[in-house]
């Protein structure tokens, strides 16, 4: 079996996360462009990548600003799948990262004062930011 077919099966579970067949197949057609766009991954360049680009960009923003699905229960369909690619005396392996992303502006609630990484070990710098943490399996 291919990457690429492997993927689309493991896309394929989102089905369920979706009210409507057109919403399903427009996110997973996002998630494939925002693998193989080139610089930063924006709804921008993902529209570009899938062709769309003098089109109507409405029905490509509506599906993330005005989106009556919950993003949490697109993992939840990945999870679901990990006991089937684990042998029962195998251990689950989990890999964390804390990465701050800086903010310079004061309104945004969830953005607090973090150690700096860039600063040197013998000399603690903050910075604002907001964290994301990333576990990889």
């Amino acid at each position: 079996m291919t990457l690429l077919l492997r993927l689309c099966e493991l896309l394929s579970s989102w089905k369920r996360c979706f009210s409507d067949h057109r919403t399903f197949r427009r996110a997973k057609e996002h998630a494939l462009a925002l693998l193989v766009c080139l610089g930063r991954r924006t709804i921008s360049r993902s529209i570009c990548v899938l062709g769309r680009q003098f089109r109507n960009w409405t029905p490509e923003y509506n599906l993330f600003s005005r989106c009556r699905w919950k993003p949490h229960s697109l993992f939840d369909a990945i999870l679901e799948r990990i006991p089937e690619l684990l042998s029962p005396h195998q251990p689950l392996v989990v890999a964390l990262d804390d990465t701050p992303c800086r903010k310079t502006g004061k309104h945004i609630r969830a953005a607090k004062m973090l150690r700096d990484p860039l600063s040197p070990p013998y000399h603690l710098n903050l910075c604002y930011a907001l964290r994301f943490l990333q576990a990889v399996m």
